[in-house]
């Protein structure tokens, strides 16, 4: 059982506006009396216990501003009581009593956490002294938290600022994407719808890759402009694929150079150029502009060239053998280390599987 006498207790610094409850902990009855005398007449609120069992409820429940406590006491002592502030009430100061004078205690204690050591018989002054620094050390540590707490907040406050202006920068990016988009619209309705889907594919592949954000936002604009250069073309040819006819197919091809004058003076698009210029490029050195092969092809790139041809295998108007999602992704089999890259053929089956689960109609052919 513990005794608790509530005054109005005054801080070291004569501010009357807060209340400074101590908690006093020993095994023996006249040492809390004294100890209650010293505290009171300074004004302190004093709450004394025992035990350390008590002390340990007491901790758990009260509002102890600082705790002083007796090293030795049955069952639990004192160092268990300062434990369990440690790991418990960290801000809580503890003062360690003991009525020897011993070296390596006061050095022990001191490592385990405790803000002082005073010997018995308890002298008022440096009772009081140690208090009152135990009060300061609380202070400070109050302080430090309540700084941390606010740094911390201001912090999350400003990346959450920058996340949204981030948020619009990539938003007004995207207009601008949709107004270049726009263009090829005024000239083939399937053209544009061809690169929205080549975007969502080429977007679910690189989630899948677990690539960046900053690629995906790439991989978005890249996929969602590869064909503009189609734009520039003759309508008889705009969404048509090379053919065997030498001077048809050489103008075919020029959507690549043409796409890619478009698309460079925007300079937030600088990074969508080589995807935009080289998503025809095959595995095996075979496609064009470069003839360029397996890794030498960037990574946006082939990506951009799987959506591509998968969208174009299964929707394309100009081929009369469209076909449904499993012949396509037959297709896409067959020509890894070909065409493709086979890793990448390898992670878009896992997109493909999951397209066909949301959509199961589209493996129709």
């Amino acid at each position: 059982m513990f005794n608790q006498n509530k005054q109005n207790p005054v801080s070291v610094d004569g501010d009357h506006s807060r209340k400074y409850r101590i908690l006093v902990v020993d095994d023996e009855e006249i040492n809390l009396k004294i100890l209650r005398i010293y505290l009171e007449d300074k004004g302190y609120d004093v709450i004394s216990t025992l035990s350390g069992e008590e002390a340990i409820e007491i901790l758990k429940e009260e509002d102890v501003t600082v705790c002083i406590c007796d090293i030795r006491m049955p069952k639990i002592s004192g160092i268990d009581v300062l434990n369990f502030v440690q790991q418990s009430r960290p801000i809580i100061p503890v003062i360690m009593l003991t009525g020897f004078i011993e070296i390596n205690t006061a050095v022990s204690v001191m490592r385990q956490g405790a803000t002082n050591y005073i010997t018995k018989p308890i002298d008022a002054g440096e009772l009081i002294i140690a208090v009152e620094k135990a009060i300061e050390h609380r202070k400070l540590l109050e302080d430090k938290h309540r700084l941390e707490k606010e740094n911390l907040e201001y912090r999350r406050e400003l990346e959450e600022k920058v996340e949204l202006k981030g948020h619009e920068l990539e938003g007004s990016k995207m207009d601008m994407v949709v107004s270049l988009a726009n263009i090829m619209e005024q000239r083939n309705k399937y053209l544009v719808a061809h690169c929205k889907r080549v975007s969502q594919y080429a977007n679910m592949l690189g989630r899948q890759l677990e690539l960046p954000r900053a690629e995906l936002n790439t991989i978005n604009y890249a996929a969602a402009l590869h064909d503009i250069g189609r734009a520039s073309l003759p309508d008889a040819i705009v969404i048509k694929e090379p053919s065997g006819d030498e001077e048809e197919d050489k103008l075919i091809r020029s959507h690549i150079e043409r796409g890619v004058n478009i698309v460079e003076p925007v300079s937030f698009l600088e990074s969508c150029l080589p995807a935009i210029k080289s998503h025809h490029e095959h595995w095996d050195g075979s496609g064009y502009p470069e003839g360029l092969a397996g890794e030498d092809i960037p990574l946006l790139a082939r990506i951009v060239s799987i959506a591509n041809g998968f969208d174009v295998m299964t929707t394309s108007p100009d081929r009369a053998d469209s076909v449904g999602v499993e012949a396509a992704t037959k297709y896409l089999e067959e020509n890894k280390g070909k065409l493709f890259d086979p890793k990448l053929v390898d992670t878009f089956m896992v997109v493909v599987r999951k397209i066909v689960a949301r959509f199961p109609k589209q493996q129709e052919g």
